[in-house]
């Protein structure tokens, strides 16, 4: 990758990452130096991801997902200590990028903002409720919501909620 791609890749992943996250937006330009493939895809994904709909970015947390059970699957029969330092980072690298989609962007920060203007915190605390992320899952009993609406079809798949249809 040369110079002046790798400036234009890092403005990019600087205006779509949170000031907070700088740990995940190193890791990420880190492996995009040394991995075109990797810095290209992480382009298309920024360049493009305001026009997805929640299914393409249900999708792409799939991807991801895959991508790094791929990973740890290397990595329990890696017996070299620096190629499995590689594999973990590329593990940490995929997880980056979907804490930063999902909570940690822009876009995850627009989203949230576009749903709490149309619905108000009442409808986004029942969203919550409804569908808590995989970390704070305590099977709270369902209120009926409008889950067809693709605003918060979009929220739910920051959060990796499952969309219902009650």
């Amino acid at each position: 990758m040369n110079l002046e791609k790798f400036k234009k890749l890092t403005d990019k992943v600087s205006t779509f990452c949170t000031a907070s996250t700088d740990t995940w937006k190193r890791r990420i330009l880190f492996k995009a130096i040394k991995d075109e493939k990797f810095a290209e895809m992480v382009d298309d994904i920024l360049t493009n991801i305001e026009q997805m709909n929640s299914e393409e970015l249900e999708q792409l947390f799939s991807k991801f997902k895959s991508l790094s059970e791929m990973f740890i699957e290397k990595l329990k029969t890696e017996k070299d200590l620096i190629e499995r330092y590689r594999i973990y980072t590329d593990i940490e690298v995929y997880y980056g990028l979907i804490e930063q989609i999902d909570e940690l962007s822009s876009f995850s920060d627009k989203i949230g903002q576009e749903l709490y203007l149309k619905y108000g915190n009442e409808v986004v605390a029942t969203i919550d409720r409804m569908h808590p992320s995989k970390l704070t899952d305590f099977n709270l009993p369902e209120t009926v919501i409008d889950t067809e609406d693709e605003l918060i079809k979009k929220y739910l798949a920051l959060k990796n909620g499952k969309i219902c249809n009650t």
